[in-house]
């Protein structure tokens, strides 16, 4: 992963996004200094500050401030507004969406964190989520399986090689994640609701958890980020054309994705 944060935000306006196109932009915030994490805190409002200062951990904190920072200016890479002057409120079930200005209307966000890695995806006009986990900690694969996935899905896991079960662990709750936070219900939505099988080099998205709308109406894709970290992004399809996915670093660089659903 390249050890760089880049906390100077973008001219505003400098990029549009197009219908169509889900952008995913990556940061790790331990590669931040103070400099640039102190750049990075100044572009924060009130509340987000003082939710910062409420974490007991540095190390959370710091991934706290790098991340909502990383959500600012993604969102400014879309459209002509300042990162600091984005305004949010929270949806029922608590996913923050975009208040104003109103530049930024049709914009859709969702940011995710963890040990090492923070991820915002931005679309226009359509629901999108995106997860992050490291599978540093991930203790117990299969008991975490059995307890949150479907059956069929933890029997699935169950018959591969102990070696590769944290990685296929890893993989199916990102992906199952992602499609919840695009729901706007998050994890209380419930894992074993989203199920999942094999296909490819990734997934086919078998049951959404929705009652309206089967499981053609998601689009998924899944990457690995770095060796230590998996990722998935998710977005409701319209009945036009796939949707694009793209993953990089804000850096510039550029990733493949392992695998996409519902195209």
């Amino acid at each position: 992963m390249p050890r760089s944060c880049d906390a100077s935000p973008d001219p505003a306006g400098r990029a549009s996004l197009e219908v169509g196109v889900v952008r995913v932009w990556l940061l790790d915030p331990d590669a931040c200094g103070e400099r640039e994490l102190a750049a990075c805190e100044a572009l924060l409002d009130a509340d987000e500050r003082a939710r910062a200062a409420r974490l007991a951990r540095s190390a959370g904190r710091r991934s706290f401030v790098a991340a909502h920072a990383l959500a600012r200016r993604s969102l400014s890479r879309c459209a002509p507004v300042a990162p600091s002057a984005w305004r949010f409120a929270a949806r029922p079930g608590g996913r923050p969406e975009l208040a104003g200005p109103a530049e930024g209307a049709g914009l859709r966000f969702n940011l995710s964190h963890t040990d090492g890695l923070a991820a915002c995806a931005v679309a226009r006009d359509v629901d999108v989520g995106v997860d992050v986990e490291a599978g540093a900690r991930v203790r117990r694969p299969l008991a975490l399986a059995e307890r949150f996935f479907a059956p069929e899905e933890a029997s699935a896991l169950r018959g591969l090689p102990e070696a590769a079960q944290s990685d296929r662990f890893l993989a199916l709750w990102v992906a199952k994640e992602a499609v919840l936070k695009a729901r706007g219900v998050g994890i209380a939505g419930g894992l074993a609701t989203v199920r999942l099988a094999p296909e490819g080099s990734g997934f086919a998205l078998v049951a959404s958890g929705e009652r309206d709308g089967g499981p053609g109406a998601w689009q998924l894709a899944l990457v690995r980020p770095t060796p230590l970290h998996a990722l998935a992004v998710a977005a409701r399809r319209g009945a036009g054309a796939p949707l694009r996915f793209t993953v990089a670093f804000e850096s510039g660089r550029a990733l493949p994705l392992d695998g996409a659903t519902g195209t």
